[in-house]
């Protein structure tokens, strides 16, 4: 089973992964932004570097927890390598208002390495926050096997747990 975690920059994808990582400890987690730590170095070549480990992690049949932007080319790597999987593709998008990314981004410390200056985040979110708006990533995935898409305009603690539950019982249905 996969749960995916898709959003814009600063939507709170890592905060949501956390939470659920909390309650269910044996899921693999992969971030792409961890990768750029262990693997980047703020350089193009190392970003495609960083980028190829991650997606070279994925793999189908492993209980993992994967969170991305799910958008570009590394979004449509994933729909592609995943598509015809049989295993459940739980997929969360979170669908947080633009206005709230980009605060965030204004108080971000910039810790993970980026072929790019902080700056330009901010016009990447617009830019995410449009193809978001537009339903790429459900696009993505319209012709996958066994999928499930939640859009989530907003996290709180009660959807949360809501999500907590709902996987739960998929890896429950799916070992039995």
């Amino acid at each position: 089973m996969k749960v995916m975690i898709f959003g814009n920059l600063a939507s709170g994808k890592s905060y949501l992964a956390n939470k659920i990582l909390g309650d269910i400890s044996k899921m693999e987690y992969l971030s792409i932004d961890d990768f750029r730590k262990k693997f980047g170095n703020g350089s193009m070549e190392r970003e495609l570097v960083a980028k190829q480990k991650f997606l070279d992690c994925i793999q189908a049949n492993e209980l993992q927890l994967i969170e991305a932007t799910g958008l570009g080319d590394t979004g449509e790597y994933i729909a592609k390598k995943l598509h015809q999987s049989e295993e459940l593709k739980y997929i969360i998008i979170l669908k947080t208002p633009l206005e709230v990314c980009l605060s965030r981004l204004k108080n971000r410390i910039w810790n993970v390495p980026y072929p790019a200056p902080p700056e330009q985040a901010f016009e990447l979110a617009e830019i995410s926050d449009k193809m978001i708006a537009n339903n790429y990533i459900q696009k993505l995935w319209h012709c996958a096997i066994n999928y499930i898409i939640f859009e989530i305009e907003s996290l709180d603690d009660i959807k949360i747990q809501q999500i907590i539950n709902n996987i739960k019982i998929k890896i429950n249905n799916e070992t039995d």
